[in-house]
């Protein structure tokens, strides 16, 4: 039996050097070891605080400026809606040009086939932009005066399209 008392108490010992030594492991200081997640935490809690604010004043001058360009703009709009009515109106304008200008060119084209007249577009531009064209006499015209005889027979005046007005897109009692 001493032999089992003394492997006890051996047993004993070992088990005891092993807890102590173990122990220490085992022994944990919260409050020093969370110490750094609490600071962490506290800050992040401050900077949401912070963010918070900048938000809100953000938020705040937004709707101020909302509500300021909302009252300009119920201001001015009876102006803008006038000037959407002006717009409009110089769209149809620049429209009815357009047409004009293409039934024009339409009875500039026919015109010249009837009288034989062949001039390009950059015989008709130097034409109008040579300064002497203006003092050449009727005779001294050239080919489409020539085929324009006396003995030719009388040709029916073109049809004049009709150009615009002002009076049909603008109101002139303004």
């Amino acid at each position: 039996m001493s032999d089992n008392r003394v492997k006890t108490n051996v047993n004993d010992r070992m088990i005891a050097e092993t807890a102590r030594d173990y122990a220490a492991f085992v022994q944990v200081d919260l409050p020093s070891q969370t110490g750094g997640v609490h600071e962490a935490v506290d800050e992040m809690l401050i900077r949401l605080e912070e963010f918070e604010s900048i938000v809100g004043m953000v938020q705040n001058l937004r709707a101020e400026c909302t509500f300021e360009h909302l009252v300009r703009f119920r201001s001015v709009h009876p102006a803008l809606m006038e000037l959407c009515k002006r717009i409009d109106a110089l769209e149809r304008v620049v429209a009815r040009a357009s047409v004009d200008l293409v039934s024009l060119e339409t009875a500039v084209e026919a015109a010249e086939a009837e009288l034989g007249g062949n001039a390009t577009v950059s015989d008709r531009l130097f034409g109008i932009l040579n300064p002497l064209s203006l003092f050449k006499s009727k005779n001294q015209e050239g080919p489409a005066s020539a085929t324009s005889s006396p003995s030719s027979p009388k040709q029916e005046p073109l049809a004049v399209p009709t150009i615009y007005r002002t009076e049909d897109a603008f109101n002139t009692s303004q």
